[in-house]
C-alpha cells in the first residue's frame, strides 16, 4: 500500500478542526475519559504561557482520524482525550458568558456570543427537543453524561453516583470553569469571546492524520505510540481486537468488552502490557514490548480470531494474577508451588512468567510445582547472586515455554533448554562468596530467606523464612563502637558490614542483647542459639575481615547444594 493511500497529513488549528460542519465520534471500544488534574493543568499552563510569551502557536500533537461514509464525519482513533478536554474548556467559557448574561451584564449580546461559540465549537440546538447536540460524541460509557449534562451546562443530580470517568469529565468542567472565572473576573463578554475566537481557536494546532480504513489507522496508531504518545500497548491491542468484532454485531462487541474488563480487573491496568507480552511469549517466538502490537495484528485477522484470543487471555489472566501472590487460592490445586512463587516474588523477577503460563496450561500440577522450583533456583543463581543481563534469559525462557506449548515437554527437557543460562557451580560459588546486601526492608527479607534455606540444608530444620520471628544479627555491628573500630577501619567496615558472611539468624530478643558487644561477649549468645550456622560462630577465635571471607566461602559451598537443578 502506498503512503498516499495509507494516510494524509496536514496541520490544522482548533477552529478548522471543529468548524465546517464536521462531526466526530469515539468508537464504543475506545477507553473512557481518563485525563486528570495534572493533564488539565498542563493544558491551562500551556495557554497561559503562550499568551504571556506571545508564542505564535501551540501544538497539541497528532490526532488520528478515520473518515466515515459521510465526508464530514470522522471516527477518532487517537486524540479523544485532547478533543474532549478542549471542548470542555469551550463549554466553561460559554458558561461564563451565560452567567454574565443572567446577571444582567449585556444580556442579549452575551447570550448571542455564547450561542456563536457553541455553534462554532460545540454543536447546535435541536429544533424539536430544544436541547443542544454536540459535534463530538464520546464512547458509550461517557457520552450520555457529556451530552446530557455538560453540553447542556447542567449539574449532575449526584456527583457520588457518577462513574469514575464521568467524575473526571465533571472535574475537568469544574477545573476550567474556576480558571475562566478567575482569569476573566473583571472582564466583559466581548473580551472573553475574543480570547476564544482570536487566541484559543487559531493558535492551538494539531497534526491531523487522516486514514481510510481500520488497518491503516492502527498502523499509524502503532507508529505514533512508539514515539511516545499516550496509549500503551494494551490500549492498542484492546482497541484493535474490538475493532475486529465491531462489525460482527453488538453481542460480539459486548462479549469482548466484558472479557477485557475482567482481564483488567484480574491483572490491573499497570501490569496489563507486561501480561500481554508474557502471554504471547508463552505461545510463540520471542517478541519485545515495542513489537507486541504488530504481533497481535499479524496473529488476529478477523473477529473470530479476536474472540479466540480474548478467551485465552482471560484464562491466562487468572494464573498470571496468582504468580504475583503465593497466598492466592489458585495454588491450592498445585501442592508445593506457593512457596516457590513466594521466593520468585521476593526476588522481584518476571522473566520466568511465560514458561510458568505455558506449564500451567499444559502440565500436571506436580510438574508445575517442579518447574516453578527450577525457575526459583535459576532466578536465584542468575538474577539474585550473579546479577547477569536478562536479555538472553528471556529468550531461553521463551524457547522453553514454546516447547511446552507445542510439544508438552516435561521438567527434565525444560532444564536442558535452560542449561545455557544456568550459572555453573563454580561461577555461583565465586559470586556468592562476595555477595553483599544491606538490610533494607527488601534486603532484610532476602537475607532471612537465604539464611533460613542454608540453615535447613545444614541442620534439617524447616524454618518458614517468611513467617519466622527470628532477627538478623550483624556480627560486625552496623554502628561500631570504639572497640570494634580497633579491628575494622572505616573502609573495611563499609565493605564488609553488609557481606552475607557477617549475618546470622538469632531468636527474637537475642539481637538486642548482642547489639554492639565485643565478639568475645557475643560468642556465648551465639552458642545458645538453636540455629546450627549461628552456633558455629562461637567456635571462631575472633572476628576479622578474613573470618568474614572464610565464613562466606563456607556458606557459598553450602549454597550450591541448596540452589541447584536436580542431576
Amino acid at each position: 500500500m502506498s503512503t498516499s493511500h495509507l494516510l494524509q497529513t496536514n496541520t490544522v488549528n482548533l477552529k478548522t478542526l471543529m468548524g465546517n460542519g464536521r462531526m466526530y465520534h469515539v468508537p464504543p471500544y475506545q477507553r473512557d475519559y481518563s485525563w486528570k488534574d495534572e493533564n488539565w493543568e498542563d493544558v491551562w499552563i500551556d495557554l497561559v504561557e503562550m499568551e504571556q510569551n506571545k508564542v505564535p502557536q501551540h501544538y497539541m500533537g497528532a490526532i488520528v482520524l478515520k473518515q466515515d461514509e459521510s465526508p464530514e464525519a470522522f471516527t477518532i482513533i487517537d486524540g479523544q482525550q485532547r478533543l474532549a478536554t478542549l471542548s470542555i474548556l469551550i463549554l466553561a467559557v460559554i458558561r461564563r458568558l451565560v452567567v454574565l448574561a443572567n446577571a444582567g451584564s449585556q444580556q442579549k449580546e452575551n447570550l448571542e456570543r455564547a450561542n456563536l461559540l457553541r455553534q462554532s465549537f460545540i454543536g447546535t440546538k435541536d429544533p424539536g427537543s430544544l436541547t443542544y447536540s454536540s459535534k463530538l460524541r464520546l464512547n458509550s460509557h461517557d457520552d450520555d453524561f457529556y451530552q446530557g449534562t455538560l453540553v447542556q451546562l447542567d449539574e449532575p443530580a449526584s456527583v457520588r453516583a457518577l462513574s469514575d470517568s464521568e467524575k473526571l469529565l465533571w472535574g475537568a468542567y469544574r477545573y476550567f470553569s474556576e480558571k475562566i472565572d478567575q482569569k476573566f473576573a473583571d472582564s466583559d463578554g466581548a473580551t472573553i469571546a475574543k480570547w476564544v475566537d482570536q487566541f484559543v481557536a487559531v493558535k492551538i494546532f494539531f497534526i491531523q492524520v487522516s486514514v481510510e480504513n481500520d488497518v491503516s489507522a492502527y498502523t499509524v496508531f502503532e507508529t505514533l505510540n512508539a514515539r511516545g504518545l499516550e496509549l500503551t500497548s494494551s490500549d492498542l491491542i484492546k482497541n484493535y481486537l474490538l475493532s475486529m468484532v465491531a462489525t460482527k454485531g453488538k453481542g460480539d462487541l459486548q462479549h469482548v468488552m466484558r472479557k477485557w474488563r475482567r482481564i483488567s480487573e484480574q491483572i490491573g491496568a499497570r501490569r496489563l502490557p507486561e501480561f500481554l507480552r508474557h502471554y504471547f511469549n508463552s505461545t510463540q517466538d520471542y517478541v519485545r514490548q515495542e513489537k507486541l502490537f504488530r504481533k497481535v495484528r499479524e496473529t488476529v485477522c478477523d473477529g473470530a480470531g479476536a474472540i479466540l484470543l480474548i478467551n485465552e487471555l482471560e484464562k491466562a489472566s487468572y494464573s498470571y494474577r496468582a504468580l504475583a501472590s503465593a497466598d492466592d487460592d489458585f495454588w491450592e490445586d498445585f501442592p508445593g508451588a506457593s512457596e516457590e512463587v513466594r521466593a520468585l516474588t521476593l526476588f522481584g523477577v518476571s522473566q520466568y512468567k511465560p514458561l510458568a503460563l505455558a506449564a500451567i496450561r499444559k502440565l500436571s500440577a506436580k510438574d508445575v510445582a517442579i518447574v516453578l522450583r527450577d525457575c526459583a533456583t535459576l532466578s536465584f543463581r542468575f538474577n539474585v547472586i550473579s546479577r547477569l543481563s536478562t536479555h538472553e534469559l528471556e529468550k531461553r525462557y521463551n524457547e522453553a515455554a514454546v516447547a511446552v506449548e507445542t510439544r508438552k515437554i516435561g521438567p527434565r527437557e525444560i532444564r536442558r533448554l535452560l542449561a545455557s543460562v544456568y550459572v555453573t557451580d563454580e561461577e555461583f560459588k565465586a559470586d556468592f562468596a562476595v555477595y553483599r546486601r544491606a538490610t533494607s526492608t527488601t534486603g532484610k527479607r532476602l537475607i532471612r530467606y537465604i539464611l533460613c534455606r542454608l540453615e535447613r540444608q545444614k541442620s534439617g530444620a524447616d524454618i518458614g523464612w517468611h513467617s519466622t520471628r527470628s532477627s538478623i544479627e550483624h556480627v560486625l555491628p552496623e554502628r561500631p563502637n570504639t572497640e570494634w573500630e580497633r579491628v575494622f577501619n572505616e573502609e573495611e567496615h563499609e565493605r564488609y558490614v553488609a557481606r552475607l558472611g557477617n549475618y546470622a539468624l538469632l531468636e527474637s530478643g537475642k539481637n538486642k542483647d548482642a547489639e554492639q558487644l565485643p565478639f568475645d561477649d557475643k560468642k556465648s549468645i551465639f552458642a545458645a542459639s538453636q540455629y546450627e550456622l549461628t552456633k558455629e560462630l562461637s567456635q571462631y577465635p575472633d572476628w576479622t575481615v578474613e573470618q568474614i571471607k572464610n565464613r562466606q566461602r563456607d556458606l557459598a559451598r553450602l549454597a550450591t547444594a541448596v540452589w541447584r537443578f536436580p542431576d
